[in-house]
């Protein structure tokens, strides 16, 4: 039923618009924007005009026209009486539009005994009165106004009318939401609403930004993508500095998108399948690395995992299988749970600078504000093996975030990110929420501000469980050994056998290779982690670099049921590990 009232109204467009000299308003120019909106409106008997020569296009519309205007598309529907407002009187001619759009769901008033006819119509208004009468459909995209933010009470009708075409802004970055909506306004969307079909997600391949490398404008970049065949480009909204889509998207990933003029509005991950028989469409691999990901033709097999779209089939890596040594529990506050947590991306996550930040680079990403380990730190450190170097001279083809947005956040974890990630798992259990990544030098105190212990600049005796902060960097202790030298936990650009710098989450010592905390990382990253420790070397750091402190958590005794504060670092990881 939906299409042929589509169909029917824009046939009715067209046949309006192959009319000459249609339409008898003096104040309607033929070659106004407008011009066929109004035509369809009086067709339809949407509207009159103001009079019989006049449709008043910049006139602003009331609160009571536009409800008018909706009543009558709507084929001006009975209604029960509505005595609710004090200022809608029984004999006024908006007394059945209101009393239908209050019945319907179309508005709520601006209070409970005031409708306020006669006060002009906002845009932001507009946009929610034809979001209401649209039925509220659900949108989880990106509105493609800088001047329209997340918490604004007409996000979500904003964004619908951006997704259906209904509306383009006063520029292609703004919405001007607190301006007056005019009667030319409200009979342009209409008739686009009941128009125009909103446009289809394709499916297609994240590329990365457009001259990776040599942009640095985070609100100007282009975005590449592969879908039907070929490379297209895109800007993505920044909304207010939210970025939300861009802290979804995962270079060489499939994705169900939704572009409207240009402009990428949605992006859902596609699910991946396990191919039963071989498709008959093209297939595509995808090269993931660094400066874009590149798409190229390949062959399959039945039993590969791929995404298939309806012009295209793209290859994808399968689910990952992958179980920590030990598992904590999250939203268990207690000592011996935070450092079980803190060892699940221990040897399976390696260094990426900004990874556990958002693209923005000003607060947590997705990941580190999920529980558990994420399947992207798990793909990537498979994916590499000792040759993988945090950093390289190139810009455009190094892993290490160029002009100040984290492009590769979501591949690892930096020590911020790490620690950031540990406490959030142990706090929280669910995903989604504000997460705990902060610089390195605000961990330690963002842990006492939690509520979970003290906090002091000084160094004193390091405990099982104390975080430690410095100039930029933050670790973990896992207690001081009776040599002094001291077992800890942290994600670490450390050197691999074969010379190059990505080691990431790891248990490293504090003193000198003999040490007694030197022998205990050895021992359980070889034991626990044997993939990683082939690539890697125990990390050895020097105290002089390692106690320079900025700010020294400890935590309070109530929360250490199991007494794990007063262990020696060998007690404690036998009590952790069972061995």
């Amino acid at each position: 039923m939906k299409q042929i009232r589509f169909l029917l109204a824009f046939l009715l467009l067209a046949a309006l618009a192959a009319i000459p000299g249609r339409g008898a308003f003096r104040d309607v120019p033929g070659d106004a924007y407008y011009k066929n909106s109004v035509d369809w409106a009086v067709s339809l008997g949407v509207t009159d005009g103001v009079s019989e020569t006049e449709f008043a296009p910049d006139a602003p519309c009331t609160r009571a026209q536009i409800v008018g205007f909706l009543w009558k598309l709507a084929g001006r529907p009975e209604a029960a009486d509505m005595a609710r407002f004090t200022d809608v009187e029984k004999e006024s001619w908006y007394y059945a539009p209101v009393c239908w759009a209050v019945e319907t769901g179309v508005t709520d008033g601006v209070s409970e005994t005031e409708f306020q006819p006669d006060r002009t119509c906002t845009r932001a208004e507009g946009a929610a009165f034809l979001y209401k009468y649209y039925g509220r459909a659900a949108v989880s995209g990106a509105v493609p106004f800088s001047d329209v933010s997340r918490s604004d009470w007409f996000h979500s009708a904003v964004l619908w009318c951006a997704e259906r075409g209904v509306v383009n802004g006063v520029t292609r970055t703004a919405f001007a939401p607190y301006e007056v909506f005019t009667r030319a306004h409200i009979v342009t969307m209409l008739c686009r609403a009941e128009t125009s079909e909103p446009p289809q997600p394709v499916t297609g391949v994240y590329l990365g930004v457009q001259h990776y490398g040599a942009v640095s404008d985070k609100d100007a970049m282009v975005h590449r993508f592969w879908y039907q065949g070929a490379e297209h480009t895109a800007s993505i909204p920044a909304e207010g500095g939210a970025y939300t889509i861009q802290n979804q998207l995962q270079e060489g990933t499939v994705y169900e998108l939704l572009f409207r003029d240009g402009v990428l509005l949605s992006a859902k991950q596609a699910e991946a399948r396990q191919l039963t028989e071989l498709p008959t469409l093209p297939v595509y691999s995808v090269q993931k690395q660094p400066g874009g990901a590149a798409v190229s033709p390949a062959e399959t097999k039945s039993g590969g995992w791929a995404v298939a779209g309806a012009d295209a089939v793209y290859l994808t890596d399968g689910p990952i299988s992958y179980t920590p040594p030990v598992l904590g529990t999250p939203g268990v506050k207690t000592v011996r749970n935070f450092l079980l947590t803190a060892m699940e991306p221990v040897g399976t996550t390696l260094y990426v600078y900004g990874g556990g930040w958002n693209w923005q680079d000003t607060a947590a990403d997705q990941a580190a504000s999920s529980i558990g380990v994420s399947d992207s730190w798990v793909q990537f450190f498979r994916s590499q093996d000792g040759s993988y170097d945090y950093k390289t001279p190139d810009a455009a083809r190094s892993w290490y975030p160029f002009g100040g947005w984290n492009q590769y956040h979501y591949h690892g974890l930096d020590c911020s990110g790490y620690v950031g990630w540990a406490l959030y798992n142990t706090i929280e259990t669910t995903s989604g929420k504000s997460g705990c990544v902060t610089f390195a030098d605000r961990q330690a105190k963002l842990f006492a501000e939690k509520g979970l212990g003290s906090h002091s600049s000084s160094v004193g005796t390091l405990l099982p469980g104390d975080v430690f902060s410095m100039q930029g960097h933050v670790w973990i202790s896992l207690g001081t050994c009776s040599d002094g030298s001291i077992l800890i936990l942290h994600s670490t650009p450390s050197q691999s056998r074969s010379g190059f710098k990505g080691g990431g989450v790891q248990i490293s010592a504090i003193g000198s290779a003999g040490s007694e905390a030197a022998q205990l990382a050895e021992k359980y990253m070889s034991a626990c982690w044997p993939d990683w420790h082939a690539r890697y070397p125990i990390r050895i750091c020097e105290p002089g670099s390692y106690l320079s402190c900025v700010g020294h958590f400890t935590w309070s005794d109530s929360l250490d049921p199991d007494g794990c504060k007063g262990m020696t670092p060998a007690a404690l990881m036998q009590n952790l590990f069972g061995f």
